[in-house]
């Protein structure tokens, strides 16, 4: 998915509001409360987000002061990090989910992608999303990762279209984020479209929210909270393959 000048624009906005009413440096707040390095960076195991990071720290320091030339700057930052060869990734797809395994902590992380032209999350694919999951579980099933678990951070959990589709005691086990960060896409994804533009109504509750409320974690200024589950493997296989 492209994403429009509009997504970062909201992003930078955000940010102001936020350094202003937690008295901390605007660059700060655009490393802890935006998706703009993971956007223009990248993302891996090996390479996690870093205020130190020699290439975040150039991109602060050649911002532009003007609110508008931010944008611009930021916007021209990300197409050009798009044109670049991207790194291996060891994740799998299988239809509208996928994963990937991190080794350091024998897990699985779970992925949703709008992938289905027919339809993603409507009650007329349910059975072409569990079968999605069947066919993801049985590839992690031959991986014989033994005592490994399964996790998912998404807004996604708290929309029955999503969690219906998911076996209940994992859904059970989901709980809000309180990591007091937004620096990824589970944030930032319930305000765009199918195609990648802003939904002003989700805009508008955003910035609303973020200028006349105040909460101890940023994740609850966001129109969409954002939830986590972590689970033993097992259960999935019980679920989907009825074999542990």
């Amino acid at each position: 998915m492209a994403y429009s000048k509009e997504f970062f624009k909201i992003q930078l906005q955000f940010a102001r509001i936020i350094s202003k009413k937690r008295h901390i440096p605007y660059s700060n707040a655009l490393f802890l409360y935006t998706c703009l390095y993971v956007r223009l960076l990248g993302y891996s195991d090996e390479h996690r987000p870093s205020m130190d990071d020699a290439e975040w720290k150039q991109i602060i320091t050649q911002l532009p002061k003007k609110q508008k030339d931010q944008v611009d700057y930021i916007y021209k930052k990300y197409q050009e990090y798009e044109l670049l060869p991207k790194p291996k990734s060891n994740m799998k797809r299988f239809g509208c989910f996928s994963y990937s395994y991190h080794a350091d902590i024998n897990q699985f992380e779970l992925h949703f992608g709008n992938h289905d032209p027919k339809g993603n999350l409507g009650a007329k694919r349910i059975h072409a999303r569990m079968e999605d999951w069947k066919n993801l579980f049985q590839s992690v099933y031959d991986e014989r990762k033994r005592d490994s678990t399964c996790k998912i951070a998404t807004w996604l959990l708290g929309i029955t279209a999503f969690s219906r589709l998911l076996p209940p005691k994992f859904v059970a086990a989901a709980q809000p984020i309180n990591e007091d960060s937004a620096q990824n896409f589970t944030y930032w994804g319930p305000l765009l479209n199918r195609f990648g533009k802003i939904k002003s109504r989700m805009r508008e509750e955003l910035l609303h929210k973020t200028r006349t409320e105040n909460h101890r974690y940023i994740e609850d200024y966001f129109p969409r909270r954002a939830m986590i589950s972590e689970v033993k493997t097992d259960i999935f296989f019980d679920y989907y393959l009825h074999k542990k």
